[in-house]
């Protein structure tokens, strides 16, 4: 008889995965923006957001993913650049 041993943790057991609906009922949105899945909290931060802002929580959402976007473009643009350093003469050591 074998013992089942606890096999090696993924990166991924600690995620919590969105359940699968029927197909019978749709998901909850905002426009358009599905938030089923974002905590009660979340979406109190995000109506706090809008009206301090005088926005739509719709707006809060489309800003917040908008900058999400471009912050993630500019890290991987970041990777792709190389930055020349110039060796200074004087900087270098001639004893051997």
């Amino acid at each position: 008889m074998f013992l089942a041993g606890k096999g090696k943790e993924r990166k991924t057991d600690s995620m919590k995965s969105v359940p699968k609906l029927p197909k019978n009922v749709a998901p909850f949105t905002i426009g358009g923006w599905p938030v089923d899945a974002l905590s009660q909290g979340t979406i109190r931060l995000l109506r706090r957001i809008a009206q301090e802002d005088g926005w739509t929580i719709e707006e809060v959402m489309t800003a917040a993913m908008e900058e999400f976007v471009v912050m993630r473009k500019a890290e991987e643009e970041l990777k792709t650049k190389v930055i020349q350093f110039t060796p200074y003469a004087h900087l270098r050591s001639t004893s051997a």
